[in-house]
């Protein structure tokens, strides 16, 4: 199974609940006893409460690329 990055922390509430339901999903491919291999990078909400386009577009692509490095061969938000 592919590694697939996960960018959260931007409503830690939201990351919660994309974790629970990759692995819902996930365990009806690979069963109820396995987890599929991801990366969770959290980026604080202070980030999104600024406002600023670039440095929201700066943060995200220097995440994805962080993920990428790490294996990521996919990244959802």
């Amino acid at each position: 199974m592919k590694t697939l990055g996960m960018i959260g922390g931007t409503s830690w509430h939201s990351t919660i609940e994309y974790y629970r339901l990759i692995n819902q999903m996930a365990a009806k491919i690979i069963g109820e006893h396995a987890n599929p291999p991801l990366i969770i990078h959290s980026i604080n909400i202070e980030l999104m409460r600024e406002q600023n386009k670039e440095k929201i577009n700066t943060k995200y692509l220097e995440t994805s690329r962080k993920l990428q490095e790490a294996g990521a061969l996919a990244i959802v938000m």
